[in-house]
């Protein structure tokens, strides 16, 4: 390949992933221009055994895919090795204490993505337990293969909280109040979740019919980072603050969801 093709497809590549940037669109590896990656390049192949090949589709379907991240990113490696010795050089299993994704090194790894929640995270009694005697949750703990799936409910979060504070000659004394304050935490930032999604499709609505929504626009994105505001504190487990921030979050969505109803539906209702 002479210097003039390869600066081609190089300055194609750029252009691409900086057009998905500015769209909010793809990154590169959606639209299949990304740079090699052996990683993904060999695991995507793998059959056998079922749990690894299964592992390779957590991430292909992940938020993780999505934004660019790929294995390399959170388990360390080379991606761009040509041997499978070179390219799982400092690679351990997630059981391993040395390994990335080990669960009390998941803070570091997450973190230098997900930066807000990492330092409510750390703050934590959990953390400072998982620390200091290798006992407590840790991010796969609640966010499952991948992020494919993470625990939003309030029956999961009480059953999740439970294996510590509820059972009887458990790791801790039954904390009943702790885990109505999680479900009702969980519920409360659920709630506030419903009602700015609602929001936000009455805000596409009222702009296809040309509406003025400039206050609209500017209430509900105070009401998001509000709501995203909580959901980090969420990390750190002091349930009245976040509940506080969530519940502020669902009145102000309400507001705006329902000076919107009455812009894009106008007239009375029943």
């Amino acid at each position: 390949m002479d210097g003039r093709t390869l600066v081609l497809i190089l300055g194609l590549w750029i252009g691409y992933a900086l057009l998905g940037a500015r769209s909010g669109g793809g990154s590169p590896l959606e639209i299949g221009l990304q740079p090699p990656n052996q990683c993904v390049n060999c695991h995507q192949g793998i059959t056998t055994p079922l749990e690894l090949s299964q592992r390779y589709y957590d991430w292909h379907l992940s938020i993780h895919k999505e934004r660019g991240v790929t294995c390399d990113g959170c388990h360390g490696g080379d991606s761009q090795a040509r041997t499978a010795q070179e390219a799982h050089r400092e690679v351990f299993p997630s059981s391993d204490a040395r390994s990335r994704v080990h669960g009390k090194n998941q803070a570091e790894t997450c973190g230098a993505c997900h930066s807000e929640v990492r330092t409510a995270y750390v703050s934590s009694a959990h953390h400072m337990k998982l620390s200091s005697a290798g006992l407590g949750p840790f991010c796969s703990t609640c966010h499952l293969n991948m992020a494919n799936s993470t625990i939003r409910s309030a029956a999961d979060i009480g059953a999740l909280c439970s294996r510590c504070h509820g059972a009887e000659g458990g790791l801790l004394p039954p904390n009943p109040q702790l885990l109505k304050g999680a479900q009702e935490t969980l519920l409360s930032l659920s709630r506030a979740n419903g009602v700015l999604i609602w929001a936000d499709r009455l805000l596409e609505a009222a702009q296809e019919k040309r509406l003025d929504v400039t206050e609209e626009v500017r209430d509900l994105e105070a009401a998001r980072r509000l709501l995203a505001e909580a959901k980090w504190e969420w990390h750190a487990f002091r349930f009245e603050p976040v509940r506080a921030k969530a519940d502020r979050a669902f009145a102000q969505g309400t507001k705006v969801k329902d000076r919107l109803m009455q812009k894009v539906y106008p007239g009375p209702r029943l």
